[in-house]
C-alpha cells in the first residue's frame, strides 16, 4: 500500500489503474506552493539575521525580541499543524487503518515541535532577563540561525514528501482519486502489486 505523506490538493497524477510502474517513478504529485511561501519567508528571515547581526551593538535588544517572536509564531503554527494531523493518525491507527511505523512517526514529530516551540520561549525569556549580554551576542545569533535553518530543513522535507514515489516495480490498483482531489497525511492513495503472470497447464487426452 501506498500511504500519503502530504496533507493537500493533487496537482498531478501520472498514472491509472492497471499501468505498470518502476521504483523511483514520480506517480503523483500534492501542490506544495503554501509551503514553498512558507520556506521562502524563512529564508529571508535568515538574511535578514545577519544584518541585525550587524546592527546588534546598535539596538540589540529590540532587534534580537523581534526576530525571537517570529521564531515563536512560526514554531506554534508548526505545533498546531503536526498536533492536528497526530490527531487524525491516531484514529486511523486506533481503526487499524494505518501502519505503526506512520503513527510513531506522526508522535515524534509532534514532540519535536512541541520541544522546538518551548526552546524558543525559553530563549526568549532569557532576553528579558540578561537584556542580551554583550558576550553573549555572537552565542545568540547563531542560535537563531540554526533554529531558522531547521524550520527550513522542515518545510523542505515536507515538500519533497508532495511527490509520491514508487516503492517498487509493479501494476496500479485501487487508485480513485482525480486531480484536484484533496488527500490527508495516513490516508491510502492506491496499491502496487506485482504481476506474476499466469501458468496455463493443459492435459492432452
Amino acid at each position: 500500500p501506498v500511504y500519503s505523506s502530504f496533507d493537500g490538493k493533487i496537482n498531478s497524477i501520472s498514472v491509472e489503474n492497471g499501468d505498470a510502474v518502476t521504483k523511483g517513478q514520480v506517480l503523483l504529485v500534492f501542490d506544495s506552493s503554501d509551503l514553498g511561501y512558507q520556506a521562502n519567508a524563512l529564508r529571508a528571515q535568515l538574511k535578514s539575521l545577519e544584518g541585525q547581526r550587524l546592527q546588534s551593538y546598535q539596538e540589540p535588544y529590540e532587534a534580537l525580541v523581534k526576530q525571537q517572536n517570529l521564531l515563536i509564531e512560526q514554531a506554534e503554527k508548526e505545533l498546531r499543524a503536526e498536533e492536528q494531523n497526530l490527531t487524525r493518525f491516531t484514529t486511523l491507527y486506533e481503526q487499524g487503518a494505518l501502519p505503526l511505523v506512520e503513527y510513531e512517526k506522526a508522535q515524534l514529530q509532534a514532540e519535536t515541535a512541541k520541544n522546538f516551540l518551548e526552546q524558543q520561549k525559553s530563549a526568549l525569556n532569557l532576553l528579558y532577563e540578561q537584556q542580551v549580554p554583550a558576550q553573549g551576542t555572537e552565542l545568540f545569533f547563531s542560535g537563531q540561525k540554526d533554529a531558522l535553518t531547521t524550520q527550513i530543513d522542515l518545510l523542505e522535507n515536507k515538500i519533497k514528501n508532495a511527490r509520491v514515489i514508487a516503492p517498487e516495480d509493479g501494476l496500479v490498483k485501487g487508485l480513485i482519486l482525480k486531480k484536484g482531489a484533496f488527500a490527508q497525511q495516513g490516508q491510502l492513495l492506491f496499491e502496487i502489486f506485482k504481476d506474476q503472470g499466469y501458468r496455463l497447464e493443459c492435459y492432452v487426452l
